[in-house]
């Protein structure tokens, strides 16, 4: 569970917390994945980067990263930003995953994103590396 201000992990699911914001429950499905990105991106990126997302839900949420509007700004007090976020996803041990957070890149002006994009040029996976090639020639990244 996530509370945006501090660990809510005593609190219940998608209640409200001791100090008054809202605890979300990790997503189950990728309908409630899809929803929590909307309703409090924060907590999104906070359940991928600690690594509490089932990787299938995980798959399908990294390209719906894009609908978060700024990819800069950190969402909450540990200072995870969706760029943060999909340059993590880039190093997933699932090839899908991996794949949707390609997909999302496309979106952002990412910082350092060009160095990723060259080592996926080595991915395991031939259609990650032509699809990061292609994404490195576009115009899309190319002044990152």
């Amino acid at each position: 569970m996530y509370c945006s201000y501090h660990d809510g992990s005593n609190e219940d699911a998608n209640s409200t917390c001791t100090c008054g914001s809202i605890v979300y429950n990790v997503p189950q499905t990728i309908r409630q994945a899809e929803a929590l990105i909307n309703l409090d991106p924060g907590a999104m990126l906070t359940f991928i980067a600690e690594g509490k997302i089932d990787q299938w839900i995980l798959t399908y949420t990294a390209e719906d990263l894009e609908l978060i509007p700024d990819s800069h700004m950190p969402y909450t007090d540990k200072k995870y930003t969706v760029c943060d976020t999909i340059i993590g996803m880039l190093y997933h041990t699932s090839a899908v995953v991996r794949e949707g957070a390609l997909l999302s890149v496309s979106h952002y002006r990412c910082a350092h994103m060009r160095i990723h994009l060259v080592n996926l040029f080595y991915d395991p996976s031939p259609s990650l590396r032509e699809m990061a090639k292609i994404l490195f020639a576009s115009t899309t990244v190319r002044y990152l």
